[in-house]
């Protein structure tokens, strides 16, 4: 029986193969990509954070407690639409 797999995963593996190998860090000794650390790939954008609370209120009048914490220029927060969840 042979096993064939389509050509995106096949890409994927060796994508994922070439970024174990530290590829990247080779040619670009300054990026850093590692859990809780990402510098050197892009300009920094904003220069801090700012957090507010609010109630959401539920169709059936339950209120939900959310932090919302954005980016923020000189401590205002950006007024764009960000790729968030």
């Amino acid at each position: 029986m042979r096993i064939r797999f389509p050509s995106s995963m096949l890409l994927l593996v060796s994508l994922l193969a070439a970024c174990s190998r530290g590829g990247a860090n080779e040619q670009h000794p300054d990026r850093i990509s590692e859990f809780g650390r990402y510098e050197g790939f892009s300009e920094p954008r904003f220069d801090g954070w700012v957090t507010s609370s609010q109630y959401v209120e539920m169709r059936d009048g339950v209120k939900l407690a959310v932090d919302v914490t954005r980016p923020a220029v000189d401590g205002v927060p950006v007024d764009e639409r960000l790729p968030v969840v």
